[in-house]
């Protein structure tokens, strides 16, 4: 059932981030591995086989997790699973008996081996990190994000909640009559789904002791996250707008995904009243699922990027640049059949970009062929002040598709540069009346 509530379509930026992007669904994923494989290791687990291949697979999980991101490994699973534990014996303090058994649990001889190997492995991941990684230039992303000025705080955490609000789906879009039944909707939307995300916090110190272990861990672990997320998303610029904020609070999507599962997990503590308010909202969000799976505002965007990628085959392009949303965008519509890669093109002229990139994309013998730049309408007299200052030879054939238009080069300009000869003809064509 858990499955099911986290996979319904809430919102389409839910669904882009869940089926789409997906590379928060993954740490979702891991989340659930790691908290799992974590229980196998506790002393209800009488065979030692199991805990002896949790163990390894727990080592092997860290070990990849860290690999990935260092930093993000630490707020997303560190911070959190830590500030579970301490949650923990928080509301032990009532009972003597399992405050003495969360401690005890902490401090055992096995908990303290598993923490060693922990940071053993950690360290040889953050090494490797660094690494094997070295060739592919890591944008520092969220790791470089800056407080907010308090004067701009205000708005800036505004547009945090406008942005989790559009991501569970309770935002309503323009010109909807609030007469209608699409209104009425909105408004039960704008009132119900934020209860989702309260409903298992409310009832975690009531029920506190009549939770497992790992249902408590899962909770807790669930909502430190969330909050922590969630604070930095509102004080740091992580979004500069509330279109951005819209944009980038995938950030918190791990944590989304486990709050929806909390309320699986709290199921049978709710009253019949909270039950209902949530049979409602799963109801609704069923309801609208398919209208969110391809929105017609988005089926022409969609077609037209697929046409762009036909048009450019067809003019037999293979390899090309272009700015760096755009690049991997039609990269993957066109199934790798034509390379793009992520250029900046401002009015300095032509960068290339390392961010997330590979140092193999610009290398000189990345492509033998004729070569294309894939320029916005207003770029275009910024990429002739790069095509100056590189000296690159000028363009074969240009052509225009929708915003863009393409310039065509014979070989790479970026390594082949204008003759002499070239620059003495252009330098006449220039100076004559």
């Amino acid at each position: 059932m858990g499955g099911v509530i986290v996979c319904i379509g809430y919102s389409p930026m839910y669904l882009r981030e869940l089926y789409g992007e997906a590379a928060y669904t993954w740490y979702f994923i891991f989340m659930i591995a790691f908290l799992y494989m974590f229980r196998k290791l506790s002393p209800h687990v009488l065979k030692n086989s199991t805990k002896l291949k949790a163990f390894f697979l727990f080592l092997g999980l860290l070990y990849l997790l860290v690999l990935a991101n260092p930093v993000r490994f630490f707020v997303y699973y560190i911070v959190p699973f830590f500030g579970a534990l301490a949650g923990i014996v928080y509301f032990s303090r009532d009972s003597v008996k399992t405050f003495k058994e969360a401690i005890f649990r902490l401090l055992s001889i096995k908990k303290i081996v598993i923490f060693i190997f922990g940071v053993i492995v950690i360290s040889i991941a953050t090494v490797a990190h660094f690494s094997l990684l070295e060739s592919l230039h890591l944008a520092g992303g969220a790791n470089n994000a800056e407080l907010m000025p308090l004067e701009k705080l205000p708005v800036h955490a505004a547009h945090a909640f406008l942005g989790l609000l559009n991501f569970i789906g309770a935002e309503w879009d323009e010109g909807i009559k609030a007469s209608s039944l699409m209104g009425i909707v909105s408004l039960l939307k704008f009132g119900l789904y934020p209860l989702v995300l309260i409903f298992p916090a409310l009832h975690v110190r009531k029920y506190f002791y009549q939770m497992s272990s790992s249902e408590r861990l899962t909770v807790l672990y669930s909502y430190v996250g969330f909050v922590i997320i969630f604070v930095l998303y509102s004080t740091t610029s992580l979004h500069e707008h509330a279109w951005a904020a819209r944009n980038n609070i995938r950030y918190i999507s791990p944590f989304l995904m486990m709050i929806l599962l909390c309320n699986v997990i709290m199921w049978r503590f709710y009253p019949i009243f909270v039950k209902l308010i949530l049979s409602l909202c799963l109801t609704i969000a069923l309801g609208l699922s398919w209208n969110y799976v391809s929105p017609k505002e988005w089926r022409g965007i969609v077609d037209e990027r697929i046409a762009l990628v036909e048009e450019l085959k067809n003019h037999g392009l293979k390899f090309g640049y272009a700015t760096y949303w755009d690049s991997h965008m039609y990269t993957v519509l066109s199934d790798g059949a034509v390379d793009i890669r992520p250029i900046e093109i401002d009015e300095k002229g032509v960068t290339l970009v390392k961010w997330l990139s590979s140092d193999r994309w610009y290398q000189k013998d990345s492509t033998d062929g004729k070569v294309f730049f894939m320029v916005l309408h207003e770029d275009i007299e910024d990429l002739y002040i790069g095509i100056n200052n590189l000296n690159m030879p000028d363009p074969i054939e240009e052509f225009a598709f929708g915003k863009y238009t393409i310039f065509v080069f014979e070989k790479n300009p970026l390594y082949v540069k204008r003759t002499k000869a070239d620059t003495r003809k252009k330098k006449r064509i220039m100076m004559a009346p």
